[in-house]
């Protein structure tokens, strides 16, 4: 049972990291000159395959 908690708090903590890495991501690609006038779905593209 305590292996079991151990492992939701591991890919708890592992799942907001994520979120927090796109958020980071995302905020810089805003201030880069011109990504904000390109197409919604260029955009999420980039973001997307760009961190690859």
């Amino acid at each position: 049972e305590q292996n079991k908690e151990v492992a939701i708090r591991i890919f708890q903590r592992c799942q907001f990291r994520s979120v927090e890495a796109v958020q980071e991501i995302t905020e810089f690609a805003k201030n880069i000159p011109g990504f904000v006038n390109l197409d919604l779905n260029d955009q999420v593209t980039l973001l997307k395959y760009g961190v690859h």
